[in-house]
């Protein structure tokens, strides 16, 4: 009872914790061999970064600590930031942003990895700001009329042309807010304004004289003045231009654009909507700015979510994940070295000789049948039970099972007769000891004794052994004709 107790108490709980932490350090192996796909560096270089992969997911003051699982969300999100292109060095930054992201916003982490490397791509943003990119979006969504997935919708969009017109990314991700708050749809707005850049630009430039004068004019300042704010600034010059526009009368505002060359439908939804709501632009665009100077909104705005008890939870979660992958990375080598015996055993038993297949599958199907034999010999109470239970085996299944194999495979026919003949000598010492022998075996049981017995138990076995012979007539059918 001593072992059993043991078992119960010691052995099977560990095992099962070592089992459940050397899943634990295979799943996180995989993931981050995703991450080794895509990243380019030293082996130094990458044993730093999964370091620092696991102390994100783990650490108390780190709020993506509070992701569910979030070893696999960060292993997720720094590999696609390899495949964006971001540098090995600025890859644990940037999968911090993003999840922090994903924790305080309605973007999920693969669509705002997509997004922002893509915005810092087409802008030439330093991949070090980030983390006041990330800001900048939150504060425009906590406090404009719009989410943050609208916004970085419309600011990838918009990215190519402010880049051409030289605006900055605060300046573009304003220009986003504003028109994300006006109801415009993010591709359709997206290409009018990128028409509306780029017309400005090739008038600023003095291409086309006659259009720079109209947007000077209704810009409401002179022509030079015009020129250098759009050197200089040129997001101020397209809402000055918006305003401007907002106070012609209709008729005058059609004119207007047609000569401008931007008369189509989605370029004058646009202008009409951001000039009703000029201050909109105005009190974005400040705010960008001391959103991305100040850069803690989503910093706060994450850690407002890891203070939830879901949070805590997830925290103690993956510190619980933590340990798994530090003791199952223990068992990792041991795993290898076996599945490296392991394989090449299977391969070949997969080469081998049908027959010596089809042998096997029959020892199955006899394997099969020793769940209802053992039930049968439980209706046999007593010691003399148990030898009779001996005798129907003898007698009844195995000269069934060895007819049955026998059918099946030729090449194994010799071996079956050598089985069967020492059974029958077994089984007719036993009986000559039982019943016959006159050496005390008349002394343990009668054979009328045990009659009722052998009867409830040769039908159990027969029936045990029909289902046997069923599997080797399956394996018998699915042998290769000679």
């Amino acid at each position: 009872s001593v072992g059993q107790s043991l078992t119960v108490g010691v052995t099977l709980p560990l095992v099962g914790i070592g089992t459940a932490a050397a899943k634990m350090a295979i799943d996180w192996e995989s993931q981050f061999a995703g991450v080794r796909k895509t990243v380019s560096g030293t082996e130094e270089e990458l044993a730093g970064l999964e370091q620092g992969l696991r102390d994100l997911a783990t650490a108390s003051d780190s709020p993506v600590a509070g992701l569910a699982n979030s070893h696999a969300e960060l292993a997720g999100i720094a590999e696609i930031a390899g495949q964006l292109g971001v540098e090995t060095d600025d890859i644990l930054g940037f999968t911090e942003t993003i999840a922090q992201l994903g924790m305080a916003t309605n973007l999920s982490g693969e669509e705002a990895a997509l997004a922002l490397a893509q915005f810092a791509n087409i802008t030439g943003m330093d991949m070090g700001d980030i983390d006041r990119l990330g800001s900048t979006i939150v504060d425009l969504g906590n406090n404009m009329a719009t989410t943050e997935a609208d916004i970085v919708a419309f600011a990838t969009r918009l990215a190519g042309a402010g880049k051409q017109a030289g605006m900055s990314e605060t300046d573009i991700v304003a220009l986003a807010g504003a028109m994300a708050s006006v109801g415009l749809n993010p591709e359709a707005a997206g290409t009018a304004m990128t028409q509306v850049v780029s017309a400005m630009t090739e008038a600023a430039s003095g291409m086309d004289q006659g259009k720079l004068d109209l947007f000077a004019s209704i810009a409401g300042m002179p022509i030079e003045d015009f020129q250098q704010l759009w050197e200089e600034d040129a997001v101020y010059a397209i809402s000055d231009f918006v305003a401007g526009l907002d106070q012609l009368e209709p008729a005058a505002q059609i004119a207007a654009l047609d000569e401008l060359g931007l008369s189509g439908i989605r370029v004058t939804d646009m202008l009409r909507r951001l000039g009703g709501n000029t201050d909109l632009l105005t009190d974005a665009l400040g705010r960008a700015d001391n959103a991305w100077e100040d850069n803690t909104a989503l910093t706060d705005e994450a850690q407002q979510r890891f203070a939830t008890t879901s949070a805590q939870l997830n925290l103690l979660f993956n510190n619980l994940r933590e340990v798994g992958i530090a003791v199952g990375a223990v068992f990792l080598p041991v795993i290898n070295d076996v599945l490296d015996k392991v394989v090449p055993l299977l391969q070949n038993i997969s080469n081998l000789n049908p027959d010596v297949l089809l042998m096997g599958v029959a020892f199955f199907g006899a394997a099969a049948a020793a769940g209802p034999l053992v039930a049968a010999l439980g209706l046999l109470l007593s010691p003399i039970g148990l030898i009779a239970g001996g005798l129907a085996v003898a007698a009844i299944g195995v000269p069934l099972f060895v007819d049955a194999l026998r059918d099946a495979s030729p090449v194994i026919d010799d071996l079956l007769s050598n089985i069967e003949a020492g059974v029958g000598t077994m089984r007719d010492k036993i009986n000559e000891a039982l019943f016959g022998g006159g050496g005390g075996g008349g002394t343990m049981a009668s054979p009328g004794a045990t009659d009722h017995q052998f009867a409830l138990l040769t039908a159990q076995i027969e029936t045990s052994f029909q289902n046997a012979m069923s599997a080797l007539d399956f394996s018998t059918a699915l042998q290769p004709a000679r």
